[in-house]
């Protein structure tokens, strides 16, 4: 009888925790038995299987890399880890403000190409999930949701400072570079300003105004998430409707909804965000305007592109004369890739989030009965930039909705 001993990794700090694998059979191995026993920082890991056959190295040592880097990535997760990853487009702003020059332009490569990629890649990883769903009993997901609005406004403030410093087309490119991290921005405000607790809710509300965006709050909670799927919503894209219609009606239709639905409150908004403006032309006169208009627009451009592609085409049946059917699973369009719902903070879990709005993001599951997008969250949205493509990939989608409905 042959056993060997393999081990790969650190030594051992303190055992974490001992995984017995069931026997499997194993080409070269039958009748294996398997253990695995993980130790430690890193990892320690050994396998011992007896078999009455050699076998040579290279298949045994793949399959403990591929078992340990299960193990980490789970308990990466598990710690909410993933979502740190929504710091790299403010760590790319800080970068041009370093360096400045062309270190501008690494924000908008980064959120155009290199995101889509790479959440492309990732998913044909075997290791790498839906989306990170572990991370329930974790502090790493509410600390970063706290913290992001603070490097978000720290950034804001510090770039139109910058601004009259600098001239040409780094001064745009510095507005680019903010308005890309202003996209991903507006989606930790939609996380904020859905919770009850009132810090976290006004720290949404401050990101809503760095954006120009405050009618947001008020048409998102008290309008889209009632009217979704209906003609009364400004935040659902009618099937056949480009984007570039939508964005024509769309916000449009949404600030007159928010002031229909909360006058005072708007009002109050609006003030606000007067008195930024205002602030900023004191202290750092056009040019720190500018930028502020600028990031603003590519933030307020990307917030509705995203509208436009979570519900696109997705119509609630009306039952009687202004009533309409519930909403369900199939009148969100999901996302089940990882990189994007760690960046987005779940962001892509869609039909869930409706289904229990106030739940936090790292909570949320993949729902298996709703519609799923063919690729990530980041690539739908620069899809939806060519409307022929975009009805080409998502219109054939729609006669099989209709059909599963009527199931």
């Amino acid at each position: 009888m042959l056993q060997r001993v393999y081990t790969l990794g650190f030594q051992p700090v303190r055992p974490f925790f001992t995984r017995a694998v069931p026997p499997t059979p194993d080409a070269g191995r039958p009748n294996s038995d398997l253990l695995l026993t993980y130790e430690g920082g890193l990892g320690h890991i050994a396998r011992r299987y007896s078999s009455s056959k050699s076998a040579s190295a290279a298949p045994l040592f793949s399959d403990v890399v591929l078992r340990v880097r299960t193990e980490l990535f789970q308990r990466a997760e598990a710690m909410g880890v993933p979502f740190l990853s929504v710091f790299a487009l403010p760590a790319w702003v800080a970068a041009g403000m370093y360096w400045g020059g062309p270190a501008w332009l690494g924000a908008p490569i980064n959120f155009l190409i290199l995101h889509p990629i790479a959440d492309h890649l990732m998913q044909k990883d075997p290791v790498v999930p839906e989306a990170p769903t572990r991370a329930a009993n974790s502090w790493v997901p509410t600390a970063a949701l706290v913290a992001y609005p603070l490097v978000h406004l720290a950034l804001v403030l510090a770039t139109v400072w910058r601004a009259p410093q600098v001239t040409g087309w780094e001064l745009w490119a510095m507005a680019g570079a903010l308005g890309s991290m202003g996209g991903l921005s507006m989606t930790i405000s939609h996380e904020l300003v859905h919770r009850r607790n009132r810090a976290l809710k006004g720290l949404g509300i401050a990101l809503l105004l760095s954006c120009t965006y405050p009618q947001f709050f008020v048409e998102h909670i008290y309008g889209h998430h009632k009217n979704v799927g209906t003609p009364k919503d400004s935040a659902t894209a009618l099937r056949g409707e480009s984007l570039y219609r939508f964005l024509i009606r769309g916000p449009k239709f949404g600030l007159i909804n928010a002031f229909q639905l909360k006058p005072t409150w708007m009002i109050a908004l609006s003030v606000t965000q007067v008195a930024i403006y205002a602030a900023i032309f004191a202290a750092f006169g056009w040019a720190g305007v500018a930028v502020m208009a600028v990031q603003s627009a590519l933030a307020i451009l990307t917030l509705e592109v995203a509208n436009y592609i979570e519900h696109y085409g997705l119509e609630r049946k009306e039952i009687s004369k202004g009533v309409y059917e519930p909403v369900t699973p199939m009148h969100s369009w999901d996302s089940h890739h990882f990189l994007s719902n760690a960046s987005l903070y779940n962001l892509g879990l869609h039909a869930e989030h409706h289904a229990r709005p106030a739940i936090e993001y790292q909570k949320l599951q993949p729902n298996r009965d709703g519609r799923v997008f063919p690729y990530g969250f980041t690539a739908m949205l620069l899809l939806a930039t060519v409307p022929p493509l975009w009805f080409r990939v998502m219109n054939p989608l729609l006669p099989e909705l209709d059909d599963a409905r009527r199931s």
